[in-house]
């Protein structure tokens, strides 16, 4: 089975025209930047909240700590 590779003088127009109407097209370069945008926003965002989550964290047992001292303080004669 022989595939035709050749194409006519009106095919290979078409084509020459396609690619070269694709190659200066840029309506979709937008909607990949806001992607790309969106994309480095949400790493940011995780990163700075895992390191808030962090010291949101450490507040707590700061504070866990601090009313168990009281605690045992007020119970010990």
């Amino acid at each position: 089975m022989a595939i035709n590779l050749k194409l006519s003088n009106s095919e290979a127009t078409k084509s020459f025209f396609t690619w070269r109407h694709l190659k200066h097209d840029v309506r979709g370069a937008t909607a990949i930047e806001y992607g790309l945008l969106a994309g480095l926003v949400a790493v940011g965002l995780a990163g700075g909240l895992g390191a808030l989550s962090d010291l949101v964290n450490l507040l707590f047992e700061m504070i866990g700590d601090e009313t168990a001292n009281v605690t045992t303080s007020m119970t010990d004669p």
